[in-house]
């Protein structure tokens, strides 16, 4: 029998995904400042993270966080919070998706600087 997600649970993972990629966008800015050769060696294990996560941090959000945000304070603004929340959501997929894409069809010795120019423009 599977036990039931304890809502402390999920929402502290939620923080802590947030949090990841909050930090990474900071490390990625100044490693692109400094043009930091070994930062940028970590770049695609971070993509992998997000092609891997994503989805699914997206996927928890929508289906439990977002309906009990419209159930719990059903107004105008709230609704339009989680319409601007899923709008971003998608928003973020198209991109990811695009680096994921362009990613693919680079040169090995390409790869780091169209990819560093591609993240950021993302």
């Amino acid at each position: 029998m599977t036990q039931p997600l304890s809502i402390d649970n999920v929402i502290s993972r939620l923080s802590g995904e947030h949090k990841l990629i909050a930090d990474y966008v900071v490390q990625f800015t100044k490693g692109v400042a400094r043009q930091e050769t070994a930062f940028f060696s970590g770049l695609q294990d971070f993509l992998d993270f997000l092609k891997k996560d994503l989805l699914n941090h997206f996927e928890l959000e929508e289906r439990v966080l977002f309906p009990a945000a419209a159930n719990g304070a059903a107004s105008y603004d709230t609704t339009l919070m989680v319409l601007h929340f899923q709008k971003d959501h998608g928003i973020l997929e198209k991109e990811l998706e695009s680096l994921l894409d362009s990613r693919g069809r680079l040169a090995p010795g390409q790869a780091d600087a169209a990819l560093i120019e591609s993240v950021t423009r993302f």
